[in-house]
């Protein structure tokens, strides 16, 4: 069983330039965060709390959807990437997963996959067709490992 958060986000478009004291909303997509080994009354109560941000002066995102889903979801993001590039030339970001460590901390792990294109590019061609990413610990809001292809580093 897999638990889907949808968020949206607000962005202070007065603060482009820095902030000044105005605030002008304007609403931006959030994300899809997928959940997994967890009921949705467990994410209710543990995952959502850490995902959901005060509004700051800048930016914020909050949970607008918290629902069961199939062991095979993919967001709609994820499916029309895929559609529009099947062969994976172009880089592939993935849908975030979050699960419990076993230390009862909650990790969210985001990144994709290098587009093929990189295998015409140096510097880049090692990671054509590799994962890219990090994790996260939400629970102390702190980045503990960087992913490139095979190797992993913490942070």
């Amino acid at each position: 069983m897999k638990v889907l958060i949808e968020t949206s986000c607000r962005e202070n478009y007065a603060a482009h330039n820095g902030f000044t004291g105005e605030f002008y909303w304007k609403n931006k997509p959030g994300g899809y965060y997928i959940v997994e080994g967890a009921s949705v009354d467990v994410v209710e109560k543990e995952v959502v709390p850490l995902l959901d941000e005060e509004p700051n002066d800048v930016h914020y995102e909050y949970v607008t959807n918290v629902a069961e889903v199939d062991d095979d979801y993919e967001s709609w993001f994820m499916k029309s990437q895929k559609e529009y590039d099947p062969k994976g030339w172009d880089t592939l970001y993935l849908d975030t997963i979050i699960r419990k460590g076993k230390n009862g901390d909650w990790f969210k792990k985001r990144g994709y996959i290098a587009g093929m294109f990189n295998q015409d590019r140096e510097e880049f061609k090692h990671l054509a067709g590799k994962f890219i990413g990090w994790v996260d610990n939400l629970t102390t809001g702190k980045c503990v490992m960087k992913i490139e292809g095979d190797e992993r580093a913490t942070v």
